[in-house]
């Protein structure tokens, strides 16, 4: 998970979220995801799969459409933040005690309970 940085011009300020960002015109959700994840992380995702989808109404007319990856952590290559405050694994039971982006608790618990093998997690 990523701390989002304490910046009230962003979306979700100081909140725990999913690394990623915009997807950008032409480009697939798997791309964009891959893209935002290694810029942001430094961190070359392997295998992904596309596990849930939404569109969150963020107020004064404006829908961000949302696409949740699962990836296999790979033990080796390390993890660098260059976006928001701070990189973490957080144990999924503990995001219903932090600040997370709306839903994310729950959204998180939905994808586990669905898709998750023990190698994903």
């Amino acid at each position: 998970m990523q701390l989002r940085d304490d910046i009230p011009t962003i979306s979700d300020p100081g909140c725990w979220a999913v690394p990623g960002g915009g997807q950008d015109p032409g480009e697939s959700l798997e791309a964009a995801a891959r893209r935002e994840f290694l810029e942001e992380t430094e961190y070359r995702l392997a295998d992904l799969s596309l596990v849930y989808e939404r569109d969150l109404n963020r107020g004064g007319g404006f829908t961000e459409h949302q696409a949740y990856f699962l990836a296999t952590y790979d033990g080796i290559q390390a993890f660098v933040c260059h976006e928001g405050q701070r990189l973490e694994f957080i144990a999924p039971e503990r995001l219903e005690l932090l600040p997370v982006t709306p839903d994310l608790d729950a959204i998180v618990r939905q994808i586990l309970t669905t898709h998750a093998r023990p190698d994903r997690l």
